[in-house]
């Protein structure tokens, strides 16, 4: 066995102490490259949170123009039915005699409104 020395006692501490100084080292090598890629993966994801919120966003305005264009379609049949009822009028103003049209305009518009309210 040996004997515990002033100069075993250094040796010991010169070891530990490399030992620590290599942890230490590798340690803030790896701090150092997960660096490098830090900003990378914090972009990333301010990307993709971005994208998503434009996602929820253009779904959004997709049903409102869908709902625009539903709306757009019932404002087209109707002007189209009055303007039918209009001439029918017109028709029978002139002539006199045009009381039929005025009849099938008014079905027409019946039937326009009696669907509309459905």
């Amino acid at each position: 066995m040996d004997v515990l020395t002033l100069e075993n006692l250094k040796t010991a501490a010169v070891v530990i102490l490399a030992l620590f100084g290599v942890v230490v080292t590798i340690g803030k090598g790896v701090e150092v490259l997960r660096g490098f890629h830090k900003p990378r993966a914090e972009k990333d994801a301010s990307t993709r949170q971005q994208l998503t919120e434009h996602q929820k966003m253009l779904d959004t305005d997709k049903r409102r123009l869908d709902a625009h264009e539903a709306q757009l379609s019932e404002m087209r049949k109707m002007n189209q039915v009055q303007c039918v009822a209009m001439k029918a009028l017109l028709s029978h103003e002139i002539n006199g005699n045009s009381v039929d049209k005025l009849r099938k305009a008014n079905d027409r518009l019946d039937a326009f409104l009696i669907g509309v309210g459905e």
